[in-house]
């Protein structure tokens, strides 16, 4: 039995040295080198090119190294009989709510116009708002959106949520998708973290918008394929929205004459709002190893039906 590293995030020694630390016997090869396929039973991947699992006869785990699955279940080739697991891991959980803070502050306190300006000389003062003046949505309440919920609550901001299914004793107000136009009146700001279903793929569109009683900025740190391009640009034109932060694209990266580029408006980040280290996950990923090994039940099981 060994292990295949499919992504090119960290190199194989910081994987091996993760690893050691637990089991310093464990083979552990990167795709990009000679392997030997058939001894490979657990895959840890990113973004794997499509159908490249079928190769790998005697493979019974796929790992994502992030909490979405959405890059390994596009690929409707890899068998039913390979289960598929995701990180829950407190760093990377930490540090989505750390980015989504900072890009309300940013838009609160205008800074984001202000690292603008710089690139012109331009010295100009825009009036700000505390957070206990603006009211946040925040879409998807799993592990992701209670954390930043609970960030943005203790820093000041008045939060609500939107959940796949209804929720009780929550601190914040939750509400559910029959509840959406509800949830959309008076937002000051949006933040997206839905994982990404067949029912969420361009979930930030012109019919969203449009239930807003108010503009509003948005912050997208999902994924891209929730937001329908087009339609933010259509929205900022109209001023439905007043700017975005956005973190991921459907494209990444997004390409040089992508007009988000030119736009001061939008903030971009290149997918940054929470990366994956391997010292902080490889304690869930070689117990995973060690269950399929005794054949006992994996943490963080993903549910394909569901698509997490």
């Amino acid at each position: 039995m060994a292990i295949l590293i499919v992504g090119k995030h960290r190199t194989l020694d910081e994987w091996k040295n993760a690893f050691a630390e637990f089991d310093s016997g464990i083979s552990i090869y990167h795709f990009e080198e000679e392997y030997p396929k058939e001894e490979i039973t657990y895959a840890i991947s990113w973004n794997h090119p499509e159908g490249y699992f079928n190769r790998l006869t005697n493979l019974q785990v796929i790992a994502s190294l992030g909490a979405g699955v959405d890059h390994i279940l596009k690929d409707t080739s890899i068998p039913d009989y390979i289960k598929i697991t995701r990180i829950v891991d407190d760093k990377l959980t930490t540090d989505m709510a750390d980015f989504v803070l900072l890009c309300c502050l940013n838009y609160t306190r205008n800074t984001h116009l202000y690292f603008k300006q710089q690139q012109y000389a331009k010295w100009k003062q825009y009036s700000y708002s505390s957070p206990n003046q603006l009211q946040v949505g925040v879409l998807g309440y799993g592990e992701l959106g209670k954390a930043v919920s609970q960030k943005l609550v203790s820093n000041g901001f008045k939060v609500r949520a939107l959940a796949n299914s209804s929720k009780e004793n929550e601190p914040i107000p939750v509400y559910v998708k029959d509840e959406l136009t509800d949830f959309m009146q008076d937002l000051d700001i949006l933040v997206c973290l839905l994982p990404l279903t067949e029912q969420t793929k361009g979930f930030l569109n012109r019919n969203l918008f449009q239930l807003a009683n108010k503009a509003f900025y948005l912050v997208n740190v999902a994924r891209g394929a929730h937001l329908v391009e087009n339609d933010l640009l259509e929205a900022l034109q109209n001023e439905q929205i007043l700017g975005a932060h956005l973190d991921v694209f459907t494209e990444e990266p997004i390409p040089e004459k992508h007009p988000f580029w030119s736009l001061p408006k939008i903030s971009i980040s290149p997918h940054v709002a929470s990366q994956t280290s391997p010292s902080s996950v490889t304690q869930q990923l070689y117990e995973n190893y060690v269950r399929m090994q005794k054949n006992q039940e994996l943490i963080n099981l993903v549910d394909r039906n569901k698509a997490y």
